[in-house]
């Protein structure tokens, strides 16, 4: 959920970069714990998180906090 922890999953392959659900009030990322590429991951999160009304960063936990912004 937004402002909570990610999901972080390993089942989707190397090449998943994660997906984004509203969920009630919420939202719930679900990220690869070890993407192929962790700057394209990160930037693909930032922008659904962004379309989903979110601020990409504030959650706790997420693998790619560092790079959010």
């Amino acid at each position: 959920m937004q402002y909570n922890d990610a999901l972080i999953v390993d089942d989707f392959g190397p090449a998943f970069l994660g997906h984004v659900f509203r969920v009630n009030d919420g939202i719930v990322c679900v990220v690869p714990r070890q993407p192929t590429n962790r700057t394209q991951a990160a930037q693909a999160m930032r922008r659904m998180v962004g379309q989903a009304g979110g601020k990409c960063g504030d959650c706790r936990g997420c693998p790619f906090m560092e790079q959010a912004g």
